[in-house]
Order: C-alpha cells, then structure tokens, then sequence
C-alpha cells in the first residue's frame, strides 16, 4: 500500500525537471511512517498471540517487501544528490547570465558617462532606468491580494 501511494501521488514521471525527484524523496520520506507503522504493528500483533498462523504469513512477507523498500531508500541518495546538484547548477546559470546582462548595463553607463560633453547634457538619449524587478519576478514575496470590500447592510 505504501508503494502504491507514493508511485501514484508521483504522477506523471517528470525526470527531466530537476524539481521532480525532489518532491519524489520528499513523498517517500514523508510516507515511510506508514510503511513503519504497519510493520510494527505486525510485531506488536505476533508479540501479543504468537500462535496465529496468519500473522506470521503476513510478517513473512512483510519482511521480504523491506528488502525492496530499503533497496528503495538506499537509492534515495544518489537520486538527491542528483537533484539537488542539477537545481544548483541551473541556478548558478540564471545567476550567471544575470551577471552578464547588469555588466553589459553598467558599461553601456560607463560609456555614456564617459561620452558626456557636461555633467548636465549627456550625449544621445537617455533610456530610462527599468527599475528593480517586481519581488514576484525574483522568487520573493509577494503582495497580499486584495480584499474586496463588504457591502454594507440593506
């Protein structure tokens, strides 16, 4: 039942999106407590009347589904790592290429300083300055929404 939880709330396979095995570990990690639970409860079940026959079937097999479940955890690791390591990548290249696009900004200013004939009537156009961007547009916080307004009573 655990497996089938998790392999079903992870899809569809997304394993080009470096976000995807993350979420993937974090569902796994976060619904192994089910899987444990179940397991000493079966214990719990054979420790209070060791003669049922049954318990002891359904102890067998729960015991050779842990192989696979630790197998599946043990490969946990790498897949993290994995992950982890491409989101990093990914976002030192967005860091990068932001670089590049404020140092090409600064030395088109840096021209148009050093270009000027007076400090008051620099040559050619001026742009104007774009701002910082919006906090939505760098990951950050975003605004509350607005409230509508209530009504007031008839």
């Amino acid at each position: 039942m655990f497996l089938a939880f998790v392999l079903v709330d992870s899809l569809p396979l997304q394993l080009l999106n470096p976000a995807w095995p993350l979420r993937f570990t974090n569902r796994m990690i976060n619904t192994s407590l089910l899987a444990l639970l179940g397991f000493l409860l079966l214990h719990l079940g054979l420790f209070i009347e060791p003669a049922n026959g049954f318990l002891r079937v359904q102890l067998a097999t729960a015991r050779q589904w842990a192989i696979v479940v630790v197998v599946a955890f043990l490969l946990l690791v790498p897949l993290q790592g994995f992950a982890t390591w491409r989101v990093l990548s990914q976002a030192q290249g967005t860091q990068a290429m932001q670089r590049h696009v404020l140092g090409e900004r600064v030395t088109m200013i840096r021209q148009a300083i050093e270009a000027a004939t007076s400090p008051r009537r620099p040559p050619g156009p001026v742009l104007p300055n774009p701002g910082p961007p919006p906090p939505a547009a760098c990951g950050g916080p975003q605004p509350p929404p607005r409230r509508a307004e209530a009504q007031p009573a008839r």
